[in-house]
């Protein structure tokens, strides 16, 4: 860490690596829902013709391929139709994520920081030394 930065309060970060958790597993658990509706309920593609090489080395020939998504607004419902568990797991992955936030931000480097001006600094330094992803790892 360079000299110019303070030392991080290890409580500090490890309040950042809790919302980074919470943050990850809210994010994670919805992908992982979107992905499973959209295998459930594919939207149809439409077909389309591409030229490609004979096997034979001959020339080309047509073939029909998959191509863009059609949107249709029925499979868009039952993608969007999570059940009553879902939605509640949701809620509650949520909760814990924005419990999280307001710890962070709550603790007294991080108002003095927003008070002073130097939130941006502590901010970058935090998500340093947490390792959160695309900020490296300390």
């Amino acid at each position: 860490m360079p000299d110019d930065q303070p030392e991080l309060p290890e409580d500090l970060v490890q309040l950042q690596r809790d919302y980074e958790t919470a943050h990850a597993s809210t994010t994670t658990y919805v992908a992982n829902l979107e992905a499973e509706y959209a295998e459930r309920y594919p939207f149809p593609r439409r077909k389309k013709t591409v030229m490609v090489e004979k096997k034979d080395g001959s020339g080309e020939e047509p073939v029909e391929v998959d191509g863009d998504p059609v949107w249709d607004e029925d499979q868009a419902l039952l993608r969007n139709a999570w059940t009553d568990d879902e939605n509640t797991q949701l809620r509650r992955l949520r909760g814990e994520r924005e419990t999280a936030r307001k710890a962070l931000w709550a603790h007294p480097a991080v108002t003095s920081a927003m008070a002073g001006g130097t939130w941006k600094q502590l901010h970058g330094q935090l998500k340093h030394e947490a390792g959160a992803p695309g900020w490296g790892s300390a």
